[in-house]
């Protein structure tokens, strides 16, 4: 290659780094990279067996015995605590599997959805161009260690849920509500953490659409929840609400190592004469069940082992389940008796909904002269990307850094969007800007300890400090536009349905 070739290569990447005109086409190349990157994950680094099984054996009653009731769905790490597109999701990857026994596909259709996660991600930013981001710094997002691991090595779920909420926003720039709409409640459907952005939709909606317009596509979200939960909502329906919004339930025991052996008897079960049979192998039917009787009594049996398995030898002593600290990403220095105090999540809660509120009158109406004027404006005009963009965003983010427990696959809920919450903020300079992307990376990914493989004091604290300039970044940077016609279109504008 000649010198003058090579500075002609040399000044391309430079503007690629730099600028989304040049770095628009080169976006297929780097999603190819990173499908290349986890094949050959898949190929070299082993399997972590955490939750897939339990997947598994939580859609196995509806799918294979016709069983609905979700207070009967179980699997070894606790109860069914995932919408009904769970089920429907984790059904097909169950046939893909052979039963859950191959993981192999599996682990290649995370791959995809990694891969699908990231593009949607990218596409986003590309409409949006939000000003003081360069495309370099969504690579970030590629560099991090926990984020391959979660996808492909673990199969966690919250994966598809963030590929609904991606693939809902980009809709939203392009001005297609009704299909952003349905994409985010099908998110929601796999996992309901999609729902910390929706005070940020509600009030792009009623930005957009005005109030009955915002009510219309409101009912079309319920009407997709309505019909992928209406089976098991028909069984039991407040069994079916217990489930489906029942939080972080299945995190409860399933890193318990202080768990006594369950001890089964047999006028356990009503069924006694299969009660024995059914504990030892719940799947194997004994000669005294009928299908339907053995399939009900293994559920129930299945049931009671794991509420045996968080009995009173693991509650703490102010009532709550101490475990899931053990696994709690964030939070790790403050000592037991703060962490499980009442009074601790209420406050989170409490300065959450502040923020929330802060930023819905500084950022995000603040252009419309704060959020009662906007509220009342409410007219039927193109919202511009960049806010769409930077208030569904923002609004998820902060969801996650109020909340009580973060465990490592929380990471996928709001690492995309960092970079953009970072380089909009004109204040932070660059360096502190790569340190907080470190320091997450360090949390989540490095700050380990070696021998539990769990987080640690210092990690926690770097996390915070991470979540700290996140906060800052977010409250300091400029408002975006609220409407496309606010400023010449110099970009792609997010149209009306």
């Amino acid at each position: 290659m000649s010198l003058r070739g090579a500075r002609d290569l040399i000044a391309f990447g430079r503007r690629a780094a730099t600028s989304w005109h040049a770095a628009v086409p080169l976006i297929p190349l780097v999603l190819l990279g990173e499908l290349v990157l986890c094949l050959l994950i898949i190929k070299v680094i082993r399997y972590t067996p955490i939750d897939f099984k339990a997947y598994m054996e939580e859609v196995e009653g509806p799918l294979v015995h016709g069983v609905y009731n979700y207070s009967l769905l179980r699997g070894e790490t606790g109860p069914l605590v995932y919408p009904g597109g769970f089920v429907y999701l984790y059904g097909a990857i169950r046939w893909l599997a052979h039963d859950g026994t191959d993981v192999l596909p599996a682990q290649l259709a995370m791959a995809a959805c990694y891969v699908a996660t990231l593009g949607a991600a990218i596409a986003c930013h590309a409409i949006a161009r939000p000003r003081g981001l360069p495309p370099w710094a969504l690579l970030l997002v590629s560099t991090s260690l926990r984020l391959h691991s979660i996808y492909v090595l673990r199969l966690f779920n919250d994966g598809w849920a963030m590929l609904g909420f991606w693939l809902a926003v980009l809709a939203f720039l392009r001005g297609h509500w009704k299909l952003g709409c349905a994409l985010y409640s099908l998110g929601v459907s796999v996992k309901a953490n999609v729902l910390l952005s929706a005070p940020g939709l509600l009030l792009l909606l009623l930005q957009a659409k005005g109030l009955a317009g915002a009510l219309g596509h409101i009912a079309l979200c319920a009407a997709v929840q309505l019909g992928l939960g209406w089976p098991f909502l028909r069984a039991d329906f407040f069994a079916y609400l217990r489930g489906a919004l029942g939080g972080f339930g299945d995190l409860q025991q399933k890193w318990c190592t202080a768990a006594a052996a369950p001890r089964l008897h047999a006028h356990d079960c009503t069924r006694a004469a299969c009660a024995c049979a059914c504990a030892c192998a719940p799947l194997r039917m004994c000669s005294a069940c009928t299908p339907r009787v053995h399939t009900a009594c293994s559920l129930h049996l299945r049931a009671r082992m794991c509420r045996m398995r968080t009995g009173p030898h693991v509650q703490h002593a102010y009532g709550m389940l101490a475990l899931p600290s053990r696994r709690s990403v964030n939070w790790k220095m403050l000592p037991p008796a703060l962490f499980y105090h009442r009074a601790f999540p209420l406050a989170l809660l409490a300065v959450h909904l502040l923020c929330l509120g802060m930023l819905a009158a500084r950022v995000w109406a603040a252009k419309q002269g704060g959020l009662l004027r906007a509220l009342q404006l409410v007219p039927r005009r193109a919202l511009h990307p960049e806010h769409v963009l930077v208030t569904l965003v923002g609004c998820n983010c902060v969801g996650v850094l109020f909340a009580r427990s973060l465990h490592f696959q929380f990471y996928c809920w709001y690492l995309h969007g960092v970079p953009l919450l970072l380089w909009r903020c004109a204040a932070l300079p660059l360096a502190l800007k790569l340190l907080t992307y470190a320091l997450l990376e360090y949390a989540f990914s490095y700050g380990l300890d070696r021998v539990e493989g769990t987080s640690t004091s210092a990690s926690s604290a770097a996390l915070l400090l991470a979540h700290a300039i996140i906060l800052y970044a977010l409250c300091r940077a400029e408002p975006p536009p609220t409407y496309a016609d606010e400023r010449p279109p110099a970009r792609p504008l997010a149209r009306s349905d």
